[in-house]
């Protein structure tokens, strides 16, 4: 399924965080409505595209053939290509070259105008390029020129009808200020040169365009295919009709392939017979309603077909189907994705076992297919093991995907590889030889978490695809099968379409929720930190209190002590004078007198007379003239 090949899954920590990048078919999910009515073409040859109310010259030429399904037929003037052009849509042809080279004289493509202002167009590509990817990228150089905020989200190597193709994904905002997303295929047609086709659809028209772009691609052929994929060309009347005739789907994929009579068990294989007769077959998304898969099969084959969702551990909706030929020695077979967890981690560990994800340590492609083998098929004898025939473009799809993410992240996180092996086991009493393939990535990530043990965890995605035969028949069946089942192995554009809306509305979800836990926790955060000034404030205050009373204190004792100093100074100077201090009790003043006559002292009022006796048992008002006072004894170590 293209979306397991396409989708990029990664998980951080303990939770499930699904980034994924999605390979588009022909359309992208548009933004918004593109204004413009054509495409944007320019044509090397003939610069200017025709007016919707010019009549280009030599119309007439083009034959265009009305189909029973509604569709009408377009050819190419010269018998480049031809493509189905869905009904009420038309067509105008546009000669010339898209691309700034040379381009041949009679090159020609179309410019494909729905009834609204949906458009498409193919042309051949006279620009440089080695290869579809290349082309892409210059397409989108010129593009960028006409949009603003022009955006590449995809550029990956696919196929297309057994062609090497590349798709590109970009959304812009055109000159209106309006959303657009533009999808780019380039096809390396027969012959060695390069078609570019391009398509807008508006959001508003995004469900009534959808089915008649998604059925373009398929019935798009050109000159000289046959010789590379030998399946009949559809035509709008037999995809009408085998659409419509879709009994042999069966939703439940456990139901078993029909068992064949005794003769057909008893009769040894003969030649490969395998009728190009094919008939539609499709795989229903009960979920969503619509169709998620949709190829072609032998017409006389069984089939079974399921898309399998398992949220569980984050993992994508995955396809898997099988078909069988009547007596069920033939066959080809699509797996169910295989995914599992590794971690570094122990609190991953123990999380992925919450989930009951499958836990698994990381191993090679080379390793997953030895492993998967026996799981699947009865004792099998695995031979050679080497890359398979798309092992260079998977290998291009991981190195695009690490570009991207070593571009936003700094990280080249996935690993993997697309390998084959041929097995034998037997079946049914025949042995059986078949082709297995294994295509495999892994993811692997670094804990974000600071100053924490550095840790990583790895998330493999594995999908197995298996045709089988008699032995001695591999070849011819995978010669008949690979181009029929060319379009099997991917879902539908629609599908597409439904699955990256649902991923825009989780992105948008868990945007959503994380900006309302972000906000919580801004405003924790701030109540905590007003908390924390109210209590550093408090605790300030107290503290500076604390310093200003004990520098208080300080200062009083150090004042007292100073006091006492000075005192017990003044004492011992006044005892080593015979000296001592006295108070007029009238006057308050306080003399220095010696004490060598008596320590009773009396001063005559009005004079500096101070009399000295010894006892003091003398008035001097009885016995002098004068008024005399008792003056008191001062204490120099008191106050």
């Amino acid at each position: 399924m293209s979306v397991s090949r396409g989708t990029r899954i990664m998980a951080f920590g303990q939770g499930r965080v699904i980034a994924v990048a999605i390979a588009v078919i022909f359309m992208g999910t548009p933004l918004a409505a593109q204004t413009n009515s054509g495409s944007n073409v320019y044509q090397s040859n003939d610069p200017t595209p025709p007016r919707s109310d010019q009549q280009p010259a030599g119309q007439d030429r083009f034959n265009p053939q009305q189909g029973a399904g509604g569709g009408t037929l377009y050819k190419d003037a010269n018998g480049a290509f031809s493509i189905v052009i869905p009904q009420g849509w038309s067509a105008k042809p546009n000669h010339g070259c898209y691309g700034p080279g040379k381009c041949p004289e009679n090159a020609s493509g179309v410019n494909i105008q729905s009834p609204g202002r949906s458009w498409a167009f193919l042309a051949p590509y006279s620009g440089d390029g080695r290869q579809p990817t290349d082309v892409v990228k210059s397409v989108a150089g010129h593009l960028r020129s006409q949009y603003q905020n022009f955006q590449m989200l995809q550029n990956d190597p696919d196929r297309l009808h057994g062609l090497d193709i590349a798709i590109g994904h970009f959304t812009g905002v055109d000159e209106n200020g309006e959303g657009v997303s533009l999808v780019v295929i380039a096809i390396a047609a027969p012959g060695g040169r390069f078609y570019v086709a391009e398509s807008s659809v508006p959001q508003s028209e995004l469900e009534a365009a959808t089915p008649a772009l998604s059925a373009m691609p398929g019935t798009l052929w050109f000159a000289g295919q046959a010789a590379i994929n030998s399946s009949p060309r559809p035509t709008p009347d037999s995809e009408n009709r085998n659409f419509q005739n879709r009994s042999s789907t069966n939703q439940d994929f456990g139901t078993k392939v029909p068992q064949p009579s005794r003769e057909m068990q008893s009769a040894p294989p003969g030649r490969v017979n395998i009728s190009n007769r094919t008939r539609w077959v499709e795989i229903e998304d009960p979920a969503w309603g619509i169709v998620a898969a949709r190829f072609q099969i032998p017409a006389d084959w069984n089939f079974d077909g399921i898309i399998i969702r398992d949220d569980s551990c984050g993992l994508a909706p995955t396809l898997a189907w099988r078909i069988s030929s009547p007596d069920g020695l033939y066959g080809a077979q699509m797996l169910p994705d295989f995914a599992s967890n590794w971690a570094s981690n122990p609190g991953h560990m123990e999380n992925f076992r919450r989930f009951h994800c499958k836990i698994m340590e990381p191993v090679s492609p080379e390793e997953f297919l030895e492993y998967a083998a026996p799981l699947v098929r009865p004792d099998p004898i695995v031979g050679r093991i080497g890359p398979s025939d798309d092992a260079e473009q998977w290998q291009l799809q991981i190195n695009a995907y690490n570009q991207r993410s070593m571009a936003a992240f700094g990280t080249a996180p996935d690993s993997g590889g697309a390998v084959c092996s041929r097995i034998q086991y037997a079946y049914r009493g025949q042995t059986m030889e078949e082709y297995f393939e294994v295509r495999q990535q892994t993811y692997k990530t670094k804990d974000i978490f600071p100053r924490r043990p550095e840790n990583f965890t790895w998330t493999t995605y594995a999908s197995v695809r298996t045709i089988r035969a008699p032995k001695g028949q591999l070849d011819g069946v995978l010669r008949m099968l690979v181009p029929m089942l060319a379009g099997a192995y991917q879902s539908t554009p629609e599908w597409m379409q439904r699955f990256q809306q649902k991923l825009a509305s989780d992105t948008a979800a868990n945007q959503a929720m994380l900006n309302r836990q972000t906000a919580a926790a801004q405003a924790q955060i701030m109540q905590n930190a007003a908390a924390l000034r109210n209590t550093l404030n408090t605790s300030n205050a107290n503290f500076q209190k604390a310093q200003n009373d004990r520098f208080n204190t300080g200062q009083q004792q150090f004042a007292q002590h100073t006091d006492y100093m000075n005192r017990s100074a003044l004492a011992y100077t006044l005892y080593a004078g015979d000296n001592q201090l006295v108070r007029n009790p009238q006057t308050g003043a306080v003399s220095t007198v010696t004490n060598k006559y008596g320590t009773g002292a009396w001063q005559q009022d009005g004079t500096n007379n101070i009399l000295l006796q010894n006892p003091n048992d003398i008035n001097p008002n009885l016995y002098l003239r004068g008024t005399y006072t008792q003056l008191e004894n001062v204490d120099p170590m008191k106050p």
